[in-house]
């Protein structure tokens, strides 16, 4: 809840937060969202914070407390890991996808990084604000599990086929130890 609140106060001081109109207008406006209708779309608004970063800006460094979901409403978003002393980029999320959606589940610190790639605009969803969204408008909560469902069983079935297709090959064993 601190790294929350102190969050929140860094967004406030360099003037992050946008209007309550234009913060509608960007999350209406969001792909992702395109199933809400009005009532989950204002629940989704009244638990979320937008960001606003300039390029190169850290959105969390590797091992961050996992606090929250990002959603990018505009520009994109480098993951990275670091890996024998060097940070090794991971995958670029581009408007309309999202990031960080460990945050909802687990209470481990983040193994990765996240940068902005050029000025971005994210839509941030607190672990806490989702459990809060989750008890005043479960429907919009499941509409959301089910977002971050449809890209887990997509990642799981990619992971599976390259799998396959190592195995068929007849991979190195180092490539699947």
């Amino acid at each position: 809840m601190g790294y929350r609140l102190l969050d929140r106060l860094e967004s406030i001081v360099s003037g992050d937060f946008y209007e309550e109109g234009e913060k509608w207008e960007l999350i209406n406006s969001c792909p992702l969202f395109s199933g809400f209708g009005k009532r989950s779309l204002k629940a989704l608004a009244r638990h979320t914070y937008l960001r606003r970063l300039s390029a190169d800006e850290v959105v969390y460094p590797i091992g961050s407390p996992a606090g929250a979901l990002y959603f990018v409403l505009k520009g994109s978003v480098s993951l990275f890991q670091q890996k024998n002393g060097t940070m090794q980029p991971m995958r670029t999320v581009r408007q309309g996808s999202y990031f960080g959606e460990s945050a909802l589940f687990t209470t481990r610190d983040r193994r990765h990084g996240a940068v902005t790639l050029e000025e971005s605009v994210l839509l941030a969803l607190p672990k806490s604000d989702y459990n809060r969204l989750a008890v005043s408008s479960p429907e919009t909560a499941l509409k959301i599990m089910t977002i971050l469902a449809g890209k887990f069983y997509q990642t799981l079935s990619d992971f599976l086929n390259e799998f396959r297709q190592l195995s068929r090959e007849g991979a190195p064993d180092e490539v699947l130890s």
